[in-house]
């Protein structure tokens, strides 16, 4: 892990989605340039983060830092979900990129 000097802490929020998925719907494998939050909405799902799979109930909340190999996985058949997606960068060093 990367450390941040409180200093240089200036979050931005790149890029803000609301998200819904239903079975059989899954998103592909991702390793982003920035930290990303995922929080539910409603429903229960699946976020596989580096090869461990995290239940993603309502009201669960989960960061990962940039250059994580993460996965949305598809709800079981019976459940539909619904998250809220935030692209962080922590630092603004990538302040130039686009999503």
């Amino acid at each position: 892990m990367k450390e941040l000097p409180a200093d240089k802490f200036k979050p931005f929020v790149r890029y803000a989605r609301y998200m819904h998925m239903s079975y059989p719907e899954r998103a592909p494998k991702r390793i982003p340039y920035d930290g990303r939050l995922f929080f539910t909405v409603s429903g229960k799902g699946r976020i596989m983060v580096e090869e461990i799979v995290y239940e993603m109930p309502e009201g669960a909340m989960l960061y990962f830092d940039a250059g994580t190999k993460y996965m949305i996985m598809s709800p079981d058949p019976e459940e539909k979900v619904s998250y809220v997606l935030l692209n962080l960068d922590l630092s603004e060093m990538e302040k130039h990129r686009s999503d």
